[in-house]
């Protein structure tokens, strides 16, 4: 049983997979048969294969036979598409059945590469057949003869215009575009032409690549006619007269239209004028065109249009005559010519004549005369011939023409008496009368005489008298010339002679002597040149006595006696006129002597030398002088004019007594002596130069570091002496004291190159002097000076005169007193020049800030080996100085230019023991100059002083932004002065460290000068500290207040110490004391934490532990602090602090940990404060008060200080923090008062709390007992 089951389940099984093995789906194509090749457009050629199937799964299924791209099928042969489906029936597809191919109809032209045609059905597998490879070939095409137009000649072989004929052989509507190209005539000139047409077809509507190309057609006929030519209206030029009508040469217009490089021949022709006369006319011009050149031929062209009315003339035909004759002719005082001959006329035409009149032009003048010229002219008029039909006939120039002269007679002259005039010439003689001129013409006769037998005084001489003639109202040469005379019993008479005695002028008070015999103070009146008078015998009248008055006194001075000399008296009538005695003021300006109540003066007093110098010490305050005049009507004036100060005004002196007293400043006192002579014109000034010793000068251990950028030395320096006790005047007591003898007894060298420095200092120590060694120790390492020496001559211990001096290889040491002193805020009074032992040396007047006067020199002594002298510069610009081997650079100043000098002469003496001293390079003084320049604020107010009429210039400034910047910044700032005064010039600095301000006038250099502000230092101990970084910098955004002392730019620290860091701020440029004496408190921002010690630097408090110092417990966060000044104390004394002399501020971070820790400390915004800076931090207090507590009203009074402007919340809690209360509070600065209202039945301890964004009051409690 379980068999038989198994049978019924595996039986379809087995028969399905038998059926499948033995009856199997299969689809037979059979290959394609034959080509597939056509011609476009025509039926497409056709090709058979067979499909059959058998087995199919399904009884009908559908069989697909697919072409490939460009191949379409059909079972019909009628209707093809690109797939074909066939049914199948009972399985199969039998028999086979017959399938149409071909390629798709209408394609175009090209191969058609083809594919596999494809059978396939849902069960059967896929069977295949190739197409393969079929063409499309294009289709032919004709085109029917075109023509081609002919064109105009232009010089080319190019076929004219073609017109297409007819194309045949398109299918349906489809066209082409074609392009004909004809082949070059044979020839380019005018005649009939053949060319081959050809053909370039395109795409139309349809595509030429289906079509074949059109044939070319051969020998088209074309042709080439002439080119249209004209020619613009010829010119026909002018002809002479000749007779005939012919026109004149006819000048072609230009031909247009010819081709280009050609040329026709045009010849012309015409039928003549209407008239053979002169005239204008108008002709026709005909035109001839043959062959010209370029190829140019004339078939090729059209004809030229005949020219009508061309305009042309006749002009007359020129004739000439031959020259004319014009007779002479007598004087007759007209300027008409002479007769005319003329001369012949040749040019007419044939045997034509013409009538000829001629004229001639007058002569230049009617006188007599052999040269001149005359102009014939001619009027022609009509004889056999016309006048009009000739040219008029040019004149003809004659010369050499003449006019002869006319005879003249003259009537006897007379010659008159002369009076004597020491020649022999005859007297005046008057002429007789002329006879024979024409009409009413004169004649001017000069008659001369002949000498005299003598010149002196006489009554029996002759002459005879002979004429020159000359012009009149007639001309002299137009006549003949006069006959002489001869003249008997001629006179000459004495002459009239004056002599008169020169005006005299005495000096009031003079007295002249009389008479005076032989004096030659005379002119005379009448005397005959050359004759001379030898002298006369001058007496004076009462005027010449002294007592006479001044003014004048006419008829005091009388001459007589006139003798010598050439002269003979007998010749002259003499008579003698007295001259005028005059009294003028007298000129005498002299003084015979001048006397000081201080003692003698440096000279003995001599009337021609007008400068004295006198010295005096500090105890001589003041003095008197005692002036004598030479002359007693001259008067004296006397005033003193101190440098720095406006002079006196003169005081009235009498001569030979003591002017009035005059108070002497310390330094340079000028005493100006005037006197004025009695003619009040002539002055003469005298001058006495007191120098009085100063009480003290600066000493010359703190000089030598402000010429340049070293701010941080300067800074180093008074911190150093500040913490080393230094501070205040020096001490002379610790100085040593500088021993010449010793230093005159060392070896100074037999060459220049071999001096030392200390020998060749100077020595003033015989005036009472005693002489300390100040020498700075610091600058050989800060600078470029190899040794330095400065000594300070002291009197009592205080500073009367100092030498300070460097020696430098190579280089200038760049310093000057003048630019230290005008940064420290010092006076260049003025600079001039003084002259040692022929040497001259710049010298500076400068007034200290404190008023106080010093004078100063700077000059630089050089040497070079094997050079056998010094050489030697005194310049005021150190950039104008000229470098040498090894250069000594001085500057001496002292309380007056008399010590200035010493100093400089012993300098010299020392140098010309050794060698010969050469100036080397000089330069005129400064004309313009900066006076005065301080840093004030945010400026530098400088003070310009212009001796030149410039009004405008620049400063260069090199800026150097903070102390610890790496460069400068150059900037220029245009200014404007005025002329020969002063100005102020304001330069903005913004909060900049320091420049070197170099100004330019006239675009020359004329000062330099360094402006600074304080600056800011660092100092630690390195055996405890290592710095890591200090840095200064700028703040742009800083707000400046008018009640402030602002100390600029910010510092930020940064190091490791177990001890303290100091940062240093000098509170002016070089270190110079301020006056914050108007100022209450100091204010800044800063951070870091550790304790700030906070010391204030007073000039005036030596020992440094005196010094008036705070502590500040900083923030490690930024935080502003106020420190009021009564806040310093000194150790020293309970007094508050005297801020007069402030020179720096010192903050010192204190660790105070004993162990190695980090600093990170900034310090910004420092200013010394006029505010109230103890109510200012009572403003800081952060509480509250209330009023009343306990509270029994409805109403709470909060009062607070607010150290600023904010918004506050002022909250009432209970003791659980429930707010009760919240009410916003607007603070103000200051004091406020708030009202908080209180809720009825409220009762207990409540908590009143304030706060806002940055700021937190304490809690306060109240009671409310309401």
């Amino acid at each position: 049983m379980k068999s038989k089951f198994l049978l019924k389940l595996l039986l379809p099984v087995l028969l399905f997979v038998i059926g499948n093995s033995v009856f199997a789906q299969t689809i037979t194509l059979t290959p394609v048969v034959g080509s597939m090749n056509s011609v476009y457009s025509a039926t497409p050629t056709t090709t058979t294969l067979t499909v059959s199937a058998t087995g199919l799964t399904g009884a009908t299924e559908t069989v697909t036979i697919s072409t490939p791209v460009g191949y379409e099928i059909s079972l019909d042969n009628i209707t093809f598409s690109s797939s074909v489906n066939i049914n199948a029936v009972a399985n199969d597809i039998t028999p086979a059945q017959t399938l149409y191919v071909r390629i798709i109809a209408l394609s175009n032209v090209g191969t058609y590469a083809g594919g596999n045609i494809s059978a396939s059905s849902a069960s059967a597998a896929t069977q295949t057949q190739a197409t393969g490879s079929n063409n499309i070939t294009p289709k032919p095409i004709t085109i029917s003869a075109p023509t081609i137009a002919a064109r105009v000649y232009n010089g080319t072989t190019a076929a004219g215009v073609i017109s297409l004929g007819t194309i045949f052989g398109l299918v349906g509507s489809e066209t082409l575009t074609v392009g004909p190209t004809g082949t070059a005539y044979a020839s380019a000139n005018v005649g009939s032409h053949t060319s081959d047409v050809s053909y370039a077809i395109a795409d139309g509507s349809g595509l030429a690549s289906n079509y074949s190309a059109l044939a070319t057609t051969s020998g088209v006929v074309g042709g080439i006619i002439p080119k249209p030519i004209t020619i613009a209206a010829p010119t026909i030029a002018p002809k002479e007269y000749d007779g005939l009508s012919s026109i004149g040469v006819v000048t072609l217009g230009a031909i247009t239209g010819l081709v280009a490089g050609e040329t026709l021949n045009v010849t012309t022709s015409s039928s003549g004028y209407s008239s053979n006369n002169v005239g204008a006319y108008t002709a026709n011009v005909i035109y001839t065109v043959a062959d010209g050149g370029g190829g140019g031929l004339a078939s090729n062209y059209s004809n030229l249009a005949i020219s009508l009315a061309v305009p042309g003339s006749i002009i007359p035909k020129p004739i000439t005559i031959s020259a004319p004759t014009i007779a002479p002719k007598v004087y007759d005082a007209t300027t008409t010519a002479g007769v005319i001959t003329i001369g012949t006329v040749s040019g007419t035409v044939g045997a034509q004549t013409l009538t000829v009149t001629p004229s001639a032009t007058a002569y230049s003048s009617a006188n007599v005369g052999a040269a001149y010229t005359s102009t014939v002219s001619y009027v022609i008029a009509d004889g056999s011939g016309l006048a009009t039909n000739y040219s008029a006939l040019a004149p003809n120039n004659l010369t050499g023409l003449s006019i002869t002269p006319k005879t003249i007679t003259i009537s006897a002259p007379i010659i008159a008496p002369k009076v004597y005039n020491g020649t022999t010439a005859a007297g005046v003689i008057t002429p007789g009368t002329v006879v024979g001129t024409i009409g009413g013409q004169t004649l001017t006769v000069t008659p001369s005489a002949t000498a005299y037998s003598s010149a002196n005084v006489g009554a029996a001489y002759t002459s005879t008298v002979s004429y020159v003639v000359t012009d009149g109202t007639g001309l002299a040469a137009n006549y003949s010339t006069l006959a002489p005379n001869n003249l008997v019993a001629l006179s000459i008479t004495p002459a009239p002679l004056t002599i008169t005695a020169n005006g005299v002028s005495k000096y009031h008070g003079d007295v002249l002597a009389s008479p005076v015999v032989g004096s030659t103070a005379f002119s005379s009146t009448g005397l005959v040149a050359p004759e001379t008078i030898g002298s006369v015998t001058i007496t004076y009248g009462p005027g010449a006595l002294a007592p006479a008055p001044l003014g004048a006194n006419v008829g005091h001075v009388v001459a007589s006696a006139a003798t010598g000399g050439t002269f003979t008296a007998t010749n002259y009538t003499i008579t003698y006129a007295p001259g005028t005695l005059t009294v003028i003021p007298n000129t005498n300006a002299y003084l015979s002597n001048l006397v000081s109540s201080t003692g003698a003066l440096n000279t003995a007093f001599n009337r021609n030398d007008i400068d004295y110098e006198t010295y005096v010490l500090i105890a001589v305050n003041s003095l008197t002088v005692t002036p004598t005049t030479e002359n007693q009507f001259a008067t004296v004036q006397v005033r003193i004019n101190n440098t720095g100060f406006s002079p006196e005004p003169y005081a009235p002196v009498l001569s030979g007594a003591a002017s009035p007293v005059m108070t002497l400043q310390e330094g340079d006192n000028m005493i100006d002596i005037t006197v004025t002579a009695e003619d009040g014109v002539t002055v003469i000034n005298y001058r006495i130069k007191v120098s009085r010793e100063a009480s003290w000068v600066s000493g010359g251990g703190g000089g030598g570091l402000e010429s340049r950028s070293l701010g941080d030395a300067i800074a180093k320096r008074i911190f150093n002496k500040a913490i080393n006790s230094e501070n205040g005047p020096v001490d002379y007591t610790k100085l040593p004291q500088v021993q010449f003898r010793d230093i005159q007894n060392r070896v100074q060298g037999t060459t220049p190159s071999s001096v030392s420095l200390t020998s060749i200092m100077p020595d003033i120590t015989s005036k009472g002097y005693v002489a300390y060694n100040s020498s700075p120790k610091d600058l050989t390492s800060i600078t470029n000076a190899k040794e330095v020496l400065a000594f300070d001559f002291t009197s009592n211990k205080e500073v009367k005169a100092v030498a300070f001096a460097t020696k430098t290889l190579g280089e200038l040491y760049d310093h000057t007193k003048p630019i230290c002193d005008r940064l420290k805020g010092a006076t260049l009074l003025g600079v001039e020049t003084i002259k040692v032992q022929g040497f001259e040396f710049i010298k500076y007047s400068i007034k200290n800030e404190n008023g106080q006067k010093e004078y100063a020199t700077s000059f630089t002594v050089g040497t070079r080996s094997g050079r056998p002298d010094f050489s030697l510069q005194s310049i005021y610009l150190t950039q104008d100085y000229a470098n040498d081997e090894t250069m000594y650079n001085f500057q001496l100043w002292a309380g007056s230019t008399s010590l200035v000098t010493d100093m400089v002469a012993d300098i010299l003496t020392k140098l010309k023991a050794v060698a010969p001293v050469n100036v080397i390079k000089s330069s005129a003084l400064p004309t313009t100059y900066v006076e005065s320049g301080k840093r004030e604020g945010q400026n530098v107010n400088l003070v310009v002083k212009n001796a030149t009429p410039n009004t405008s210039g620049y400063f260069k400034l090199e800026d150097k932004a903070t102390e610890t910047s790496s460069s400068s910044v150059v900037r220029n700032i245009p200014f404007t002065i005025n002329a020969n005064g002063k100005t102020n010039v304001i330069i903005p600095m913004d909060d900049k460290y320091e420049s070197t301000l170099t100004m330019y006038v006239g675009g020359e250099v004329k000062d330099v000068v360094y402006m600074s502000d304080g600056t800011w230092a660092v100092d630690y101990n390195k055996a405890t500290t290592v710095l890591s970084s200090f840095n200064v910098v700028n703040d742009s955004k800083r707000a400046y207040s008018a009640e402030e002392y602002p100390l600029f730019r910010n510092v930020e620290l940064k190091a490791n110490s177990s001890d303290f860091v100091s940062v240093v701020k000098l509170l002016r440029g070089g270190g110079a004391a301020a006056d914050l004496t108007a100022f209450k408190g100091l204010k800044f921002a800063a951070s870091g934490g550790y304790n700030l010690h906070v010391t204030l630097v007073k000039n005036g408090i030596t020992n440094y532990n005196d010094q008036y110092a705070t502590d500040v417990q900083l923030e490690l966060g930024q935080q502003d602090y106020y420190i009021a000044l009564d806040k310093f104390k000194s150790a020293s004394t309970s007094a508050s602090i005297d801020a007069k002399d402030i020179t720096s501020i010192i903050f010192t971070v204190e660790v105070g940990t004993g162990r190695n820790s980090p600093i990170t400390t900034t310090i910004a915004n420092v200013a010394f404060t006029k505010e109230d800076l103890n109510y200012l931090n009572s403003l800081d207090a952060k509480a509250v008060s209330v009023y009343p507590n306990p509270v029994t009203g409805n109403r709470i009074t909060v009062n607070f200080s607010s150290a600023k402007a904010a918004e506050l919340s002022l909250r009432v809690t209970d003791m659980n923090g429930k707010v009760l209360t919240l009410k916003q509070v607007q603070a103000v600065k200051g004091m406020n008062t708030v009202q908080v209202p209180v809720s009825n039945g409220l009762t207990g301890v409540h908590l009143i709390s304030l706060d806002g964004s940055d700021i937190k009051y304490k809690t306060t409690k109240v009671m409310i007992a309401n």
